[in-house]
C-alpha cells in the first residue's frame, strides 16, 4: 500500500497542479475585459464673424467646384454669428450657385446660420434659373421659427421677368392684417436689389404684385431695369407698403413720376430719382411738376421721408428753391440725406436756408459737381453754423477756391469751439462778416419766425455736434486755402474730421495731422 501511494504521488501532483492552472484560466476569462481607451474630445469650431465673403474673390469667377470647396470650410465652422452672406462680383453662374443653396437649404432644418438676414449675390451672371433655385433656399429660411432673410441684393445679373417674381414670392412674407398703418408701424423691413437687370415693366408689375398681395413692407431697388409708365403704375398700387424706392437712371414718363411721387405712402422713408431721363424726350427729370410733387411730400405728413437723392437732373437753383422752401413750413424736417450733386446750383443763399430749416436733423449734403463758387460757398459756410448736426458735406468738383476754403475752415473750427465748449460758435458768422450783403442776410435769416439760435442749437448737442466727413476735392483751392483748413483741424487735438482734400476723384482721407505735410509738401500755385 505504502509502495503503490509512492507511485502514484508524482501523478496526483501534476493532475492537481493541472487542476490549480484550469481554475485560474476559467476565472480570467470570466472577468470583464479591461475599458478600452478614451477618443480624444473634438476642439470646439472656430467661430466666423459678422459678415463672410469668400477670401480674394472679389473680381475673381468662381465655378461650382470653388463655390462647394468655400461651402464645405464654412459647414467646418462655427456659423452662429453670422449675419451677411456676400459673394457678390464673382462671376457666378447659375450653376455654381447650387452649392450655395444646398447651404442654405441644409441650414433650414439644422442649427445654422441662425442669425442670418443678409445676402448679397451682386455683380454675378445669374439668370431665371438661378434664381428659382435661390427662391426655394430663401423659403426655407423663411420657415425657420427664428425667421429668415431681410435683405437681398441681386444688382448688377442677368434677371429677368420671371426671376424677379420668383425671388419676390420667396423673400416677403405675407401680412394677413397688413392694412398701410400696420406695416408703417413694423420693425421688420425686406430690402430686395435687382438694380441693372433687364427687368423691363414686366418684371417690375411682378415684384410690386406680390408687395401688393402680401402687404408686407418692402424696400425696391429699381435703378436702371428698363421701367417705363406701365412699371409706374404697378408701383402706384404697392405704395402703401413701399418703405424704400430707388427708381435712378430710367425713362419715366413726366406725368406717372409725378402720380408714383403724389401717392407715396405712410412707409416712405428712403427715395432716389436720380438722373431720371424723362421718356417724354427731355435729358432730365422735369423742374416743376414731379418737384412740386416733392415739396408736398416733404410738407405733408403721410411720408417719414429721411433720405432723398435728387442727383443728376439739373434741377439749378430754381428747382432746389422749392425744395428748400418745403423744408421751411412746419413739419417739414424729417429730411437727413439729401443729394443733390451734379444739379448746377449756384446759390449759395439757398443752401444756407437749407441748413438752416433742415439744421436740426439734417446728418448728410452731397453738393458734388456743382457751379459753387467763392461767395456762395462763404454763404454756406455761414449757414453751418444752424446745423450742428451736420457730420458729412460734399463740395468736391465745384468752383471755389481760397476764399471759399477759408470760410469754410472758419466754421469748421468754430464747430470745433462750439463742441468744446458747448456755446455758440461766433467765428462762424465772422466767416460771413467781411460781405456786408451776406452779414445782413444771415443776421435776417437767424432772426427768422423759428426762433431757433445758435447757443440753443450747440448747447443741446456739446461734444457730439459737427461734421465728420468733408470732401472739397478738385477744386480751385491753392496753399493759402489748405494751409486754413490744416490749422483749423489742427487747432483741435481730439478732433477725428476726416478731410478729403486730394486733387483727384479718387481722394484719400487725411487725419488731421498729415494734412500740414500735404500741404508743406505740395508745389507752389499748384490747384489742390
Amino acid at each position: 500500500a505504502l509502495g503503490t501511494l509512492i507511485i502514484c504521488s508524482p501523478v496526483l501532483c501534476l493532475w492537481a497542479l493541472w487542476g490549480h492552472r484550469a481554475a485560474m484560466a476559467s476565472s480570467s476569462s470570466s472577468a470583464a475585459p479591461p475599458p478600452a481607451p478614451m477618443a480624444p474630445v473634438p476642439a470646439p469650431l472656430q467661430p466666423l464673424g459678422r459678415r463672410v465673403a469668400p477670401e480674394g474673390a472679389d473680381g475673381e469667377v468662381l465655378d461650382e467646384k470653388q463655390v462647394a470647396q468655400w461651402v464645405a470650410a464654412l459647414t467646418a465652422r462655427d456659423t452662429g454669428r453670422v449675419e451677411v452672406l456676400e459673394v457678390s462680383r464673382c462671376g457666378l453662374a447659375d450653376e455654381a450657385l447650387r452649392p450655395l443653396v444646398a447651404l442654405l437649404l441644409s441650414a433650414s432644418s439644422q442649427q445654422s446660420f441662425l442669425r442670418l438676414v443678409s445676402l448679397d449675390l451682386s455683380g454675378n451672371v445669374l439668370g431665371n434659373d438661378g434664381c428659382a433655385m435661390l427662391a426655394e433656399s430663401i423659403s426655407a429660411l423663411r420657415s425657420r421659427p427664428m425667421g429668415g432673410l431681410r435683405s437681398l441684393a441681386l444688382a448688377g445679373n442677368r434677371i429677368g421677368a420671371a426671376g424677379a417674381a420668383a425671388l419676390a414670392e420667396a423673400l416677403f412674407p405675407e401680412l394677413p392684417d397688413g392694412t398701410a398703418e400696420a406695416s408703417a408701424g413694423s420693425a421688420e423691413e425686406y430690402g430686395l436689389g435687382l438694380s441693372d437687370n433687364p427687368l423691363g415693366d414686366a418684371g417690375v408689375e411682378a415684384v410690386a404684385a406680390v408687395v401688393s398681395r402680401k402687404r408686407c413692407r418692402a424696400a425696391l431697388f429699381l435703378c436702371n431695369v428698363g421701367l417705363t409708365g406701365r412699371g409706374c403704375i404697378a408701383l402706384n398700387k404697392c405704395a402703401p407698403w413701399l418703405a424704400g424706392l430707388d427708381l435712378g437712371y430710367n425713362a419715366v414718363p413726366i406725368a406717372r413720376l409725378e402720380a408714383l411721387v403724389a401717392v407715396a405712402g405712410p412707409c416712405l422713408s428712403s427715395l432716389g430719382l436720380e438722373h431720371m431721363g424723362s421718356a417724354d424726350g427731355g435729358r432730365s427729370m422735369p423742374k416743376d411738376l414731379v418737384l412740386e410733387a416733392l415739396a408736398d411730400l416733404l410738407v405733408s405728413a403721410r411720408a417719414p421721408l429721411a433720405e432723398l437723392n435728387l442727383a443728376q437732373n439739373s434741377i439749378q437753383d430754381a428747382g432746389m428753391k422749392k425744395v428748400v422752401d418745403a423744408m421751411a413750413l412746419a413739419g417739414a424736417t424729417k429730411l437727413q440725406e439729401l443729394d443733390v450733386s451734379g444739379n448746377r446750383l449756384r446759390d449759395g443763399n439757398v443752401l444756407a436756408k437749407l441748413l438752416f430749416q433742415g439744421g436740426e436733423r439734417l446728418t448728410s449734403l452731397n453738393l458734388h459737381g456743382n457751379e459753387l463758387g467763392d461767395l456762395a460757398i462763404v454763404v454756406l459756410a455761414a449757414g453751418i453754423s444752424f446745423a450742428p448736426t451736420l457730420r458729412k458735406l460734399d463740395l468736391s468738383r465745384n468752383r471755389f477756391g481760397d476764399e471759399g476754403m477759408e470760410a469754410l475752415a472758419s466754421a469748421i473750427g468754430g464747430q470745433c469751439d462750439a463742441r468744446a465748449d458747448a456755446a455758440p460758435c461766433e467765428s462762424v458768422a465772422a466767416a460771413a462778416s467781411s460781405d456786408d450783403e451776406v452779414s445782413r442776410w444771415l443776421e435776417d435769416l437767424a432772426g427768422g419766425a423759428s426762433g431757433r439760435s445758435q447757443s440753443t442749437l450747440w448747447t443741446s448737442g456739446g461734444a457730439e455736434m459737427g461734421l465728420l466727413i468733408l470732401d472739397v476735392s478738385v477744386n480751385l483751392i491753392m496753399d493759402r486755402g489748405a494751409i486754413a483748413l490744416a490749422e483749423a483741424r489742427l487747432g483741435d487735438s481730439s478732433s477725428s474730421t476726416e478731410m478729403y482734400a486730394g486733387g483727384s476723384s479718387s481722394s484719400t482721407a487725411l487725419p488731421s495731422a498729415d494734412i500740414a505735410v500735404a500741404v508743406a509738401a505740395a508745389p507752389a500755385g499748384a490747384p489742390n
